[in-house]
């Protein structure tokens, strides 16, 4: 309606729908890809939308409506990393944040307890 595209890339490369994707927003992710948005769009680090999706622990919800739109799922990065090795990312963030949660818990307990 205001003329933006929605292939527009910000300094990294990154679109729109890289954006939503990156953080899990189903709402913008489907209707950047009803508006046209293309699937194929790389960052400047050949990132796809599903690495970012993935590495960011997003492959359940956005990653799923980029699968169920047919995105590459055997895309390498420029450093040849595929959709696997950014699942690994995930899982590995995934537990050092849960780590560092209990450890802030247990922290917080020897505080308030003595």
């Amino acid at each position: 309606k205001y003329g933006a595209s929605v292939e527009a890339k910000d300094r990294m490369g990154y679109t729109a729908l890289h954006r939503a994707a990156g953080v899990g927003n189903i709402k913008t992710t489907e209707y950047l890809l009803a508006s046209h948005a293309s699937i194929e769009r790389r960052s400047n680090t050949g990132k796809t939308l599903l690495h970012d999706a993935i590495e960011r622990g997003h492959e359940a919800s956005t990653g799923e409506v980029l699968i169920k739109h047919g995105v590459d799922e055997d895309a390498k990065d420029d450093d040849g990393k595929i959709v696997r090795d950014y699942r690994g990312v995930a899982e590995a963030k995934s537990r050092a944040e849960s780590q560092e949660r209990r450890e802030s818990r247990r922290r917080r307990g020897g505080l308030y307890h003595g």
